[in-house]
């Protein structure tokens, strides 16, 4: 039986005969592990369309654990990401994060559609960089349930003065429950922290944000996520190589 759905690319490798085997989180299923056969040959009518972040409509034959590609239609490569290696090293990094944050046929279309807003504004906007990590880590952290609303305090549930964040819980606190587990981000970091957490993204790179709060927030929450990731992950690593 065959089943199809659109996806893009997060992560492949090369194998056998000039086969591709790709992890591709797709719209109905989540992440799924697929064979594209004969890919890498140059007379291959899907080798540029199962590349790294190519986003397809995909139909597939399910396999068991590894399923068989068996035709590609390609939406979006991202090709100004692929040419710029500062925006692909990014790019690959939230790929990573994805790979490591979901299991196997776990369907999440706001993580999804996150990645491709991302993606978007990587290649066709001009958006600073540092802005659409932050958005991202904060958004991937926010959907996958490791980051509370900033609403409240996350001790005594008030809305005033609120301008801790815990590095524990990812929560916030107001200044009379804070603690030595939490660090002092400001009024002006907090409503930014609250505005990327809640808001729609549509809007998520239209809000002008002081680049100083953002310079103030990115260690911050890039710090979360990897406590929440438990691992290192390289491409961040050579992303900020290159910045």
């Amino acid at each position: 039986m065959s089943e199809k759905t659109a996806g893009i690319i997060i992560k492949q490798s090369d194998f056998g005969e000039g086969h591709r085997m790709l992890w591709i989180f797709t719209e109905k299923f989540g992440i799924v592990k697929a064979v594209a056969h004969g890919a890498e040959k140059t007379k291959s009518k899907t080798g540029a369309s199962t590349q790294f972040l190519s986003y397809c409509d995909f139909e597939f034959f399910d396999n068991g654990d590894v399923w068989n590609i068996k035709s590609v239609s390609p939406k979006d490569n991202f090709w100004p990401v692929q040419e710029d290696i500062k925006k692909l090293a990014l790019c690959t990094y939230f790929a990573d994060l994805i790979y490591y944050s979901l299991d196997l046929h776990n369907p999440d279309n706001n993580i999804l559609r996150l990645f491709l807003n991302c993606l978007y504004a990587c290649a066709y906007k001009n958006t600073d960089l540092t802005l659409i990590k932050l958005a991202f880590e904060t958004k991937l952290m926010y959907f996958s349930g490791m980051l509370p609303s900033p609403a409240q305090c996350i001790v005594c549930g008030c809305e005033e003065k609120l301008c801790y964040f815990n590095k524990r819980s990812g929560g916030v606190s107001c200044k009379d429950c804070s603690s030595k587990n939490d660090v002092y981000i400001g009024e002006d970091a907090y409503k930014a922290h609250f505005l990327l957490v809640l808001c729609d993204m549509k809007k998520m790179f239209s809000y002008a944000i002081d680049p100083q709060v953002i310079n103030k927030l990115s260690p911050i929450i890039e710090s979360y996520t990897l406590s929440c990731i438990d691992r290192q992950i390289n491409s961040l690593d050579y992303y900020k190589a290159l910045i």
